[in-house]
């Protein structure tokens, strides 16, 4: 008895599909990529709010203890933030989230300062904006 031996036909892929699989990778990875630029801008967002809020409490922090004048805060407010025990890391608080610096500006008649950078002045803004139209449709 002879065995039969069954005989497959290997079918190589047409260029064809190898073209639409390399598109479908292609349109997977601008979607994935699209996703985590959205991610992304949202750490960015979070850091630079909170970045915000710390340098502002570690200054005023600072300005009550008595180690720095409010007067001279303006240009002595990163030598105040790295010598603080409360900036664990000061070299990053320096920055925003888009690795812009603060500016530290003291309130002119008051015993306050304002920090701000370009990006925040424009997080808050859409905040305010989003915040306004939330209101209004409640």
């Amino acid at each position: 008895m002879k065995r039969e031996r069954k005989r497959f036909k290997r079918r190589a892929m047409t260029l064809m599909e190898i073209m639409i699989v390399i598109v479908l990778i292609g349109i997977i990875g601008g979607v994935v990529a699209f996703n985590m630029r959205g991610g992304l801008d949202a750490g960015k967002k979070f850091k630079t709010i909170h970045a915000h809020d710390q340098v502002y409490n570690i200054l005023m922090m600072e300005i009550a203890k008595g180690s720095c004048e409010i007067e001279t805060i303006d240009q002595t407010w990163e030598n105040v933030l790295k010598d603080s025990p409360y900036a664990g890391k000061a070299k990053e608080l320096v920055t925003d989230g888009w690795k812009t610096r603060w500016t530290v500006t003291r309130v002119t008649n008051k015993d306050d300062i304002v920090i701000t950078s370009p990006r925040y002045v424009e997080i808050m803004a859409s905040n305010d904006t989003a915040n306004s139209t939330v209101a209004t449709s409640s």
